[in-house]
């Protein structure tokens, strides 16, 4: 009995010993396979029905994205576990947009720059506030109370050398901070997209972030916390136009060698143009040296004004008594045209040597820069003894553009850069979508600017319905959700959209009550002038726009 109850024992042990082999082997085995498949996956083997986490979904959906014939045959063919169509459209339906980083966002977008080159994946991060109303509400769905906020702040990426864009952050009553603004840098880094530069206005909240990221007229750049590489600072071209425009008609400029610059010359010219039937100065009322309060924000006035044809005519007619100061303020004009068309650039197809992308005519636009950089650094405002903000803002746009350029040249091969993906157009194109989605009811509550964003990035937007925006969209960049559940051939499913009422907005006038005296021989002369150039000018737009239709009439 002794020696069978020691051969038992002998067995028992080596089972035992086999056992935790086993036991050992299966541990490794499962945990090898926690690396392919999920706790989910792994217990849809013996149940019907699971809850799939976001990290699933999204796994399953860059699978999907990348290949639809194999997301069918990896779950069909092969019986691997995924989440089903439906289960992606629900949960791209319901994508988080409480405040703060939109993180379901940035798991599409990591998904789609698996796709992506280094340079397509190169970033740019525009931000800026728009008001809502101020009001208490409760937000069924995530059973908390919002509000009351007056501001919405939200951070759009855009790609610097491909045509997309997307909302990233939104917050409330929310200043960017350098902290914000490198949380968001590093998120983007983590999803593999490399911020290379950032735009905004010259708001208070935006100034007080220069100061907490030291930039100045001479440090244009910080650096970024995860590859130390520089990311430049701009200021959004078309508000640093209206300021220029702004301070000329308020108080005027004077130059470092002491000439003036007014707009005495173009009330002067006005008042001639008004007498002509025709004139190459036909755009020009006196809406454009008035502008009063809206008119202040159009950014059409300031470009029309600050333009190449008005500093032609300034120039060419030297309007007014002191010929010397229409001279000068003639040459600022075309100067200040010059440098918001390289800053400005949309077409790569275009002609003028400043309305090229930067880089393409690449002497002639640093000349205008260098420039610009001496006349406005030097130039002080009437009254006025210092720098004003605006004039810093565009020294360091200045500075930022040359920099970015040489940095991004000595790491990639490209040709040029479009400078409007350094302003801010995309993010006010957004702003204008969440604004005509409620017709007039234009600055929505907290969460009806939620349910509109939620719309616009889901792709349910009828497109930007008003007429008279501050912002032409030139590109059609993509947004980038709308462009991935697209290429997943996920389609999506939201109830009760709320449709836009369109608004016909154009009631912008440009027609002129002024008059002017007659008797004097000269202003006669000179009508007769402007009025044979005026002929000349609207013989040549007619010869230009039919010159391909009617070759034969030379």
């Amino acid at each position: 009995l002794r020696n069978q109850l020691q051969s038992l024992i002998s067995q028992v042990k080596k089972k035992d010993n086999l056992l935790a082999t086993k036991n050992k082997e299966f541990h490794d085995f499962k945990e090898g396979i926690r690396t392919i498949l999920s706790e989910n996956q792994l217990a849809l083997q013996k149940k019907k029905k699971i809850k799939w986490t976001v990290d699933e979904i999204s796994k399953a959906f860059t699978i999907r994205y990348l290949s639809k014939r194999c997301y069918f045959y990896l779950r069909n063919t092969l019986n691997y576990k995924l989440p089903g169509i439906s289960s992606l459209q629900r949960w791209a339906s319901r994508i988080d947009m409480r405040q703060g980083v939109l993180q379901d966002i940035l798991r599409v977008m990591q998904a789609i720059g698996l796709t992506m080159t280094d340079i397509e994946r190169t970033t740019v991060l525009a931000f800026d506030e728009i008001k809502v109303f101020s009001l208490d509400e409760y937000d069924k769905q995530h059973d908390e109370i919002l509000g009351p906020h007056k501001h919405m702040q939200v951070v759009m990426a855009r790609g610097l050398f491909t045509n997309w864009k997307q909302p990233i952050f939104v917050n409330f009553d929310t200043k960017m901070t350098k902290s914000i603004l490198m949380d968001i840098i590093d998120k983007l880094h983590t999803a593999s997209y490399s911020v290379v530069a950032c735009v905004s206005d010259c708001g208070g909240g935006n100034i007080g972030l220069w100061k907490e990221l030291g930039i100045t007229i001479e440090q244009t750049n910080f650096l970024h916390p995860i590859t130390n590489e520089a990311v430049y600072v701009f200021t959004d071209a078309p508000h640093l136009l209206k300021l220029i425009r702004n301070w000329f008609i308020d108080t005027g400029f004077i130059l470092e060698n002491g000439s003036l610059i007014t707009k005495q010359p173009l009330e002067a010219l006005m008042q001639q143009t008004t007498e002509s039937e025709v004139s190459s100065c036909y755009k020009l009322t006196s809406a454009h040296l008035k502008c009063q309060k809206a008119e202040r924000q159009n950014v059409a006035l300031a470009a029309q004004l600050m333009s190449h044809t008005t500093a032609t005519a300034l120039i060419h007619y030297k309007p007014g008594l002191d010929k010397s100061l229409a001279q000068s303020t003639g040459e600022f004009i075309e100067l200040i045209s010059n440098w918001f068309d390289i800053m400005n650039s949309y077409s790569p197809e275009a002609n003028v040597p400043s309305k090229k992308p930067f880089g393409s005519d690449f002497q002639f636009q640093i000349n205008v820069l260098d420039s610009v950089y001496d006349k406005i650094s030097t130039m002080r405002c009437i009254k006025k003894n210092t720098l004003q903000i605006f004039q810093k803002g565009m020294l360091i746009s200045i500075q930022s553009l040359k920099q970015l350029f040489n940095t991004l040249k000595a790491k990639y091969d490209f040709k040029y850069i479009l400078t409007h993906c350094l302003n801010q157009d995309a993010l006010e194109n957004f702003f204008s979508q969440i604004r005509t989605r409620g017709g007039l009811y234009d600055h929505p509550t907290p969460i009806h600017a939620l349910h509109r964003i939620r719309m616009i990035i889901l792709g349910k937007n009828p497109g930007i319905v008003q007429k008279n925006l501050n912002t032409v969209e030139a590109t059609h960049d993509e947004y980038m959700f709308v462009k991935a559940m697209e290429e997943a051939h996920i389609s999506i499913q939201t109830e009760n959209i709320e449709l836009p009422v369109q608004e016909n907005s154009d009631t912008e006038s440009f027609s002129s009550t002024s008059t002017s005296p007659a008797g004097n021989q000269r202003t006669i002369i000179l009508t007769c002038v402007l009025e044979k150039d005026g002929l000349k000018y609207l013989a040549g737009w007619i010869a230009k726009k039919f010159k391909h239709k009617y070759p034969h009439l030379g």
